[in-house]
């Protein structure tokens, strides 16, 4: 009886732990097409781990060959949130945009941070609201 308390005391001390291990990276797809170098992906990682963004594209060539994927660090003046709270999206990409978007919604769902930054642009950076 001892031991089945003493494991009932132990996972409920740890697996809460466990729940909120905290993710390092997110992956948010963006554009694909077909264009006369061949098939194109493009898509934004964000890195909690580092606090940094990169942009990758894919290429499968119309040529034929092997499919490339290369991703690179995104340099801009903004700050990227982290932490277990923190949630990334995109904004939808509208069918029409052949450019890739460089723009990601994040919040803090603990603290309660709204912030939109943009990676691309003429005025890359991020503005931040706090909710009340």
């Amino acid at each position: 009886m001892r031991i089945a308390c003493m494991l009932i005391a132990l996972a409920t001390t740890l697996l809460p732990n466990v729940a909120r291990a905290q993710v390092n990276y997110v992956l948010l797809p963006g554009y694909f097409g077909s264009e006369t170098s061949g098939f194109v992906w493009l898509a934004t990682v964000v890195s909690y781990k580092d606090a940094t963004v990169y942009q990758c594209h894919a290429l499968l060539p119309s040529a034929g060959g092997n499919m490339s994927l290369t991703c690179g660090p995104q340099s801009f003046p903004g700050t990227i949130l982290t932490g277990a709270n923190v949630v990334t999206m995109r904004p939808p990409i509208p069918p029409a945009r052949q450019d890739p978007v460089g723009d990601l919604w994040q919040l803090d769902q603990q603290a309660g941070l709204l912030q939109l930054c943009s990676t691309q642009g003429t005025n890359p950076g991020c503005a931040s609201f706090q909710l009340p």
